[in-house]
């Protein structure tokens, strides 16, 4: 390391700091949920050709609020640690209440013809009960189903091929 200190690496070590770091965020996820310490974002969607106005108008991230007034944790800074210990769907089950919340009451506007795009983890779409969730949420909170475009991944798909089919038919007979 120069000025005649060494340092000598070891795979063990760094794979325990790792799992430190982990827990460290398993601990900050669980109190996060616990407390409703998430903050959602949204990215506007545009596209690229004049007169292209279908498919979502904005995506939703989801950060955790910071602590003693740091700004918010980016998502790839936990959902690992989300994924690792299978916390993924308490954080989607957050951001669904969350969005469809925000349409019932008028908070959050989308355009005619036009959604929000939710991402739903692979854990998440395995999850028998996440569906039953999501159709009590839009009961509950009365945004429209129409206002909602779910965004999995093919491997998501694949992994859990009849949740998913399930998952489609159900809300897209919905709206």
């Amino acid at each position: 390391q120069g000025g005649m200190h060494v340092h000598v690496y070891s795979a063990r070590e760094e794979a325990s700091a790792r799992h430190n770091g982990e827990i460290h965020w398993l601990q900050k996820l669980q109190g996060a949920l616990r407390d409703n310490k998430f903050e959602l974002y949204f990215q506007p969607i545009v596209h690229a050709q004049a007169g292209g106005v279908r498919g979502p108008a904005i995506e939703v991230f989801v950060r955790m609020e910071g602590e003693d007034g740091q700004p918010a944790a980016p998502p790839a800074e936990f959902i690992r640690a989300a994924e690792r210990y299978r916390l993924m769907p308490f954080v989607d089950r957050w951001v669904v209440q969350a969005v469809l919340s925000a349409l019932g009451r008028g908070g959050l506007r989308v355009p005619v013809g036009r959604s929000v795009a939710i991402n739903i983890a692979g854990q998440t779409l395995g999850d028998s009960e996440f569906l039953e969730f999501v159709v009590e949420c839009f009961d509950h909170t009365g945004a429209s189903p129409v206002d909602i475009c779910f965004e999995v991944t093919e491997g998501s798909v694949v992994a859990n091929l009849d949740h998913a089919r399930r998952f489609i038919a159900l809300l897209h007979g919905m709206g």
